[in-house]
C-alpha cells in the first residue's frame, strides 16, 4: 500500500519491526493521517496488548496505533 486515506479499513499484513509481529492479521480504521510523513493513526478493531499501546488503557485512544502504509493492505468491502 502506498498511502492511507481517512476512514479507510486496513489490515496489518507485514509488520516492519519484529516486535510487532503479534499485530499481523489485525484490522482497523484510519482515524488520523500524519502530516509529517506517510504514517497514520489506526483505531484497531481488537484491544491492543499493553506493549503496543501509545496511550493508557483508560484513554479513548488506547487501541490506536501508528502504522506505515507498507505494513498494511486495504480491506475490501464485505471483509471484516
Amino acid at each position: 500500500m502506498k498511502r492511507f486515506h481517512n476512514r479507510q479499513r486496513v489490515q496489518i499484513v507485514t509488520p516492519l519491526h519484529p516486535e510487532r509481529t503479534d499485530l499481523k492479521g489485525m484490522t482497523g480504521t484510519v482515524v488520523r493521517l500524519r502530516r509529517c510523513d506517510d504514517l497514520a493513526w489506526i483505531a484497531m478493531d481488537a484491544p491492543l496488548l499493553d506493549i503496543f499501546r501509545c496511550f493508557p488503557s483508560g484513554d479513548p485512544r488506547a487501541d490506536h496505533i501508528v502504522c506505515d502504509p507498507r505494513e498494511c493492505e486495504p480491506v475490501e468491502k464485505g471483509q471484516p
